[in-house]
């Protein structure tokens, strides 16, 4: 298990696009390092199969992929608000590879 402190951007007013005032609210991510999920042939995520502290523990554990689907697998350490768990159905595997989400919590 990890533990990873992270700050989140909060808007200076619900639902409105204006992050000015560089308010963040503090975090914390406790739970293991790498999570697998399954994303569907649209790219979106449609299971959490396995999580793991090491990759070679993530690769011992049995996570079939149905056909039409992939796997990707999140690094904790690196994306501490997408691993613990995705809202099924609501992350496009698009994002995640485009989100590197280290640069909005320095």
């Amino acid at each position: 298990m990890i533990t990873k402190a992270f700050n989140i951007e909060m808007p200076n007013k619900p639902y409105v696009d204006n992050f000015s005032d560089n308010t963040v609210h503090a975090s914390e991510y406790v739970g293991f390092k790498y999570v697998k999920v399954i994303v569907d042939a649209n790219d979106w995520v449609v299971n959490v199969v396995s999580e793991a502290d090491s990759m070679a523990e993530l690769n011992e554990q049995a996570s079939p992929v149905p056909a039409g689907c992939s796997a990707v697998v999140i690094d904790a350490t690196a994306n501490p608000t997408l691993d613990k768990y995705p809202p099924v159905g609501t992350i496009p595997k698009k994002i995640l590879d485009k989100i590197d989400l280290t640069k909005l919590f320095e």
